[in-house]
């Protein structure tokens, strides 16, 4: 699987949030993928059966999750930490 965002400049006071639907949410700084190597980055390891949403954003916003039941969570982004997986 593979997602695009697409950005002007890697700047780095910018972030990247992904979140699964599994429940795993990730920020990395936007500027860690701007050297990509000819096979990619992988961003995030997704699990069998587990999907990705992606979103560009400045890094002092508050994040809404919500699920297509009506259940949701917003929470500030500096609550969300660096994952590796």
């Amino acid at each position: 699987m593979a997602a695009l965002v697409a950005v002007k400049e890697f700047d780095p006071e910018r972030f990247l949030l992904f979140a699964t639907r599994k429940g795993k949410v990730k920020k990395t700084e936007l500027d860690a993928y701007s050297n990509p190597r000819s096979t990619g980055i992988i961003a995030v390891a997704l699990e069998e059966g587990d999907i990705c949403w992606t979103s560009a954003y400045e890094g002092k916003a508050h994040i809404f999750l919500g699920t297509h039941k009506g259940m949701g969570i917003r929470f500030p982004e500096s609550n969300v930490g660096r994952w590796d997986g």
